[in-house]
């Protein structure tokens, strides 16, 4: 099997995984400070949100704001759409860890138990279960 074929079918899997891993939480509704986020924007209004920061909050985060206006404008409380996004980023995330562990020299089976433990350590539950988007997993994982 050639190593391009190799790395789809690892996204595919770490994908199938994430999905598996965090289902339960896939429906967690509005909660806490969540409110916070809800918009009068809509869509159309993508840019906007670019140029001012969002007055719930008092903070600039243009991008999660847009997502969070779309989102709503969309499918109004329904989170699911916010979670799937999460868990499909977080995958990302953990299949750019695997990618890195590679080119760093590390062998395949330890590239996929760094992505593994990533894509399941407790430290991310609340990154990618929680309803605001701020890509959360990179912020944690930075932070590291």
């Amino acid at each position: 099997m050639s190593s391009v074929k190799k790395y789809v079918l690892w996204l595919a899997a770490l994908g199938l995984i994430g999905f598996l891993v965090y289902f339960a939480g896939i429906d967690i509704q509005y909660y806490g400070d969540d409110f916070l986020f809800l918009s009068d924007s809509s869509c159309s209004n993508f840019f906007h949100h670019f140029l001012r920061k969002n007055p719930n909050v008092g903070w600039y985060r243009p991008i999660e704001t847009a997502f969070l206006a779309c989102v709503q404008d969309h499918f109004y409380l329904n989170t699911i759409p916010i979670h799937i996004a999460t868990i499909s980023l977080h995958t990302l995330l953990s299949y750019l860890i695997f990618i890195v562990l590679l080119k760093l020299g590390y062998s395949h089976i330890q590239a996929i138990l760094g992505s593994l433990f990533m894509l399941f350590s407790q430290a991310n539950a609340s990154a990618v279960l929680g309803n605001t988007l701020y890509l959360k997993s990179v912020e944690r994982f930075s932070a590291a």
